[in-house]
């Protein structure tokens, strides 16, 4: 049985996650991967996610909302907030045309994994277009396997699985404000994503709660 544990052990786990030889780490937490940029993604909106973190029989459920808006500058900005179970900040990411800001919670007392954490949005979201045109000339390729599933390689070898189911009838008509028509890239209510890691022997579920254009 899966033993549920909260977020004060959020570091220990953590430490499963980064805990490897340098090198290793450093393509397990995705350090090296260029992300694809935005163009063509339909913007803006506003996503609410459950996430549910696996590693053996440790099991972390953590909050997350994501948002793609424009700057001041009308420049597209993709924005990740992390939270605990009780709803509190853990963490905030944001990429402006390449540019990551980190911003830890205040005490905070380990490094999350940012760019694994961010990258995951683009890997389960953005078109294979842009993916394909990001990872040109890099050791690092986005295969797309059947519709809705990817795997992300380097050097040819697999280091994660993508899997994005589409919504449930039943659930999409929870929220009568969604659209009938919603642009592949823009994460839909109801679905879930299923990341599997081959080199840290975990997976995370993300289930969609809300989506609101705004």
């Amino acid at each position: 049985m899966i033993k549920k544990i909260y977020y004060l052990t959020l570091p220990i786990f953590l430490l499963l996650l980064l805990s490897s030889c340098a090198n290793t780490q450093k393509i397990a937490i995705l350090e090296s991967l260029p992300l694809p940029d935005h163009k063509n993604i339909s913007c803006c909106w506003q996503i609410q996610q459950q996430l549910s973190i696996t590693y053996d029989d440790i099991n972390i459920d953590l909050q997350a909302v994501i948002a793609l808006t424009k700057n001041q500058k009308s420049q597209p900005k993709l924005t990740l907030v992390l939270l605990d179970p009780l709803g509190r900040r853990l963490l905030s990411i944001d990429n402006t045309l390449g540019k990551i800001n980190v911003v830890a919670a205040p005490g905070g007392k380990m490094e999350l994994p940012a760019k694994f954490l961010l990258s995951s949005i683009y890997l389960a979201y953005w078109p294979q277009e842009n993916w394909h045109e990001a990872l040109a000339n890099s050791p690092w390729n986005l295969i797309e396997r059947t519709a809705g599933k990817r795997t992300l390689t380097y050097q040819k070898k697999s280091i994660i699985d993508i899997l994005r189911t589409p919504a449930t009838p039943s659930a999409s008509n929870r929220n009568i404000s969604e659209p009938k028509q919603v642009p592949k890239s823009v994460p839909k209510i109801g679905e879930h994503i299923k990341i599997k890691h081959y080199l840290k022997n975990f997976k995370v579920d993300i289930y969609t709660l809300t989506r609101q254009d705004i």
